[in-house]
């Protein structure tokens, strides 16, 4: 690099005010004497007012970098020197961009993490249904079982009645005449004997009614009784439902105002970034 082009690579630094004394003397020599120096000194400070007149929303640290990129491409086509973009410019730039890309991984894993949340709480909804409904099926089919169960023994009993009191009827009873026959002392006492029988029938046939009765009672108290388990069942499996649905919901919302915290406090990041870089402390130019 010639003396020339290094001056001119000092402009930037003389307008910001950071070259030291020595050579931002020599600098003002040559551009009391050099025309097109000047020309590119008043072109430089015309660009850095506009600059500082943006907003810097408008025009952050990387579009300004960009546009000292763009300002050399054209000086290094026309064959003059390059200008030196600011240190604290490019601290800047960088800085956001570090900011720009660590608010975003931080966003990333918020995502992830908030839909890994999502399907967790929805697979727990599933599962408690499935469950829920498994028990109450079973209680369901149990309780139906204890009718028919029920039934069975009284239609049982009710044959069984059936059977003695015929036996006691007809065989038993027919013994009672047979011997009558046979014996004149027993013919006597024959009438008190078939009252015995009788009674003896209807002894069999209240005990068998009885017990038809008492099994048809308690089939129909354990029927009630597996019926309100059903009812409890259904009721705690609904209430474990809406709970598991209730906080999918909550983690549903809790997932989206991470993100969207994560997404706020990447912003604020990236503004904050490059705000406060330390800048070499030289001489300002008169």
């Amino acid at each position: 690099m010639n003396k020339h082009q290094k001056l001119i690579a000092q402009i930037s630094d003389y307008v910001d005010g950071l070259l030291p004394k020595k050579e931002r003397a020599e600098l003002e020599t040559h551009l009391a004497e050099c025309e097109a120096c000047q020309q590119m000194l008043d072109n430089l400070r015309q660009v850095k007012q506009k600059l500082n007149n943006m907003p810097a929303a408008e025009l952050p640290p990387d579009v300004k970098v960009g546009l000292y990129e763009t300002l050399n491409q054209k000086l290094a086509q026309d064959g003059k020197g390059q200008m030196t973009i600011p240190a604290e410019l490019l601290a800047q730039a960088k800085a956001k961009s570090q900011a720009a890309g660590q608010a975003a991984r931080d966003v990333a894993v918020t995502g992830a993490q908030a839909a890994a949340d999502t399907v967790k709480s929805r697979a727990n909804i599933a599962k408690t249904m499935g469950t829920g409904m498994a028990g109450v099926v079973g209680q369901t089919a149990k309780a139906m079982a204890t009718p028919v169960k029920h039934a069975g023994k009284m239609a049982k009993e009710a044959v069984d009645t059936a059977v003695d009191s015929g036996r006691i009827a007809t065989q038993e009873t027919a013994q009672v005449m047979r011997e009558a026959t046979d014996s004149p002392l027993k013919a006597a006492a024959t009438p008190a004997r078939l009252a015995g029988k009788a009674a003896k029938t209807g002894a069999r046939m209240a005990k068998g009614s009885a017990k038809i009765a008492a099994t048809g009672v308690k089939g129909g108290l354990k029927t009630a009784q597996e019926s309100a388990k059903i009812v409890t069942t259904a009721a705690k499996k609904g209430g474990q439902t809406a709970k598991a649905m209730a906080d999918s919901a909550a983690a549903s919302a809790q997932g989206h105002q991470a993100v969207k915290d994560a997404v706020k406090k990447g912003i604020e990041s990236i503004k904050e970034a490059g705000t406060q870089t330390d800048a070499t402390e030289q001489e300002p130019a008169a």
